[in-house]
């Protein structure tokens, strides 16, 4: 009998080498997969008086042919090839609001200074005159669309924010289900080969959305930290939400209200840096340019006279909120900064005239 199991189990062993091989061959183009090798080794021997035969070849264990260094490295480059691809995206999208083109800031703000050329060589005609001022709405009809496309921009980010952190608690919850399942199938005895390569499909798509710490990737039976150490994933899945601060930022916080939560790469890194840090950055250099156009268009109309000759009477539009309150708290529309107002009197006798410096102070004027 001891010869036939011998040749029984050579056969099982190879039967079970077969079906790896079967599978290896199968699953040749599938994402995520491993090859598997059987791992033999012989029976112990069986003790007859005072000799010892051996009982034939044992199946030690099917094992997964993965290389530790390399799927790492590979899932913290898709993080950052996540994040790079997504600043790229949203860079890009600004830069084309500023591309000079037919109808954008840079064409209108052209024309204007064309106009105002045009005119200063004849400032009696009155069509050169409206061309100024049609000109001078472009260029405001402009400002206004590039801050729109911005807005939009701002808000299209904020979507894809939200998505994110939809998608992180997605992942988490699926990779925290299959951690349940290979301490079961690890605790029964059995290699659970494909569930760990499922696992680490989900961590690659994950990877793209947040950064993980190396560490954590190695040991397959240790919770992964991602996103800078706050989001821990093992068995029980934690959960993202999105709040906006009070300076119109977004926040991603835990479940629990802790955060607020920064990853350091992956998509959700890149898209937060864009809402909270380059379009705010962006908008503020937006209004600078226009406070600092609109400031030069009037230091020019300031020193000129009109064709009437000059006024005795000027009417200004822009408002402010409490005109009691001081100059830099009274929501000015173009604020108003420390310096000297110039005021030129002629005299209508004479002709004569007279420049007088008025110092301005906005936080008591």
């Amino acid at each position: 009998m001891l010869v036939y199991n011998i040749g029984i189990s050579a056969i099982r062993a190879n039967q079970v080498a077969l079906q790896t091989i079967s599978n290896n061959i199968a699953n040749a183009s599938t994402p995520g997969y491993h090859r598997q090798r059987v791992n033999f080794g012989f029976a112990r021997p069986v003790e007859v008086g005072q000799f010892q035969f051996g009982a034939g070849v044992v199946v030690q264990g099917i094992e997964r042919l993965r290389n530790s260094a390399v799927n790492n490295a590979l899932t913290m480059n898709l993080s950052q090839k996540a994040a790079s691809e997504s600043a790229l995206n949203t860079l890009q999208q600004i830069e084309r609001l500023f591309t000079p083109s037919s109808g954008s800031l840079h064409s209108a703000v052209s024309d204007f200074f064309s106009k105002v050329d045009q005119l200063a060589a004849d400032p009696s005609e009155q069509i050169l005159r409206q061309q100024v001022i049609a000109a001078a709405q472009s260029v405001a009809t402009s400002i206004t669309e590039l801050n729109n496309g911005l807005d939009r921009v701002q808000h299209d980010l904020e979507l894809e924010i939200r998505d994110s952190v939809k998608q992180i608690n997605q992942l988490a919850a699926q990779i925290a289900d299959l951690n349940v399942e290979i301490r079961t199938a690890q605790a029964a005895g059995t290699d659970p080969n494909t569930l760990l390569d499922q696992r680490e499909v989900l961590v690659n798509e994950l990877g793209q959305l947040v950064d993980f710490s190396p560490s954590s990737l190695s040991d397959p039976n240790s919770p992964l930290l991602a996103a800078g150490g706050w989001l821990v994933v093992g068995e029980k899945p934690p959960e993202l939400s999105v709040r906006r601060a009070a300076d119109g930022s977004l926040e991603v916080l835990m479940g629990n209200g802790q955060g607020p939560v920064v990853p350091a790469s992956g998509r959700l890194a890149s898209q937060l840096t864009a809402h909270n840090e380059w379009l705010p950055q962006t908008r503020e250099s937006l209004r600078e340019w226009t406070s600092a156009f609109v400031s030069g268009v009037d230091s020019l109309q300031a020193t000129g006279i009109g064709l009437a000759g000059p006024q005795s009477v000027l009417t200004g539009s822009r408002t402010v909120s409490n005109p009691d309150a001081p100059l830099a708290t009274a929501d000015p529309l173009f604020p108003v900064r420390d310096g000297q107002l110039f005021v030129t009197v002629t005299d209508p006798a004479t002709g004569t005239r007279t420049t007088h410096a008025i110092d301005i102070d906005p936080a008591q004027d």
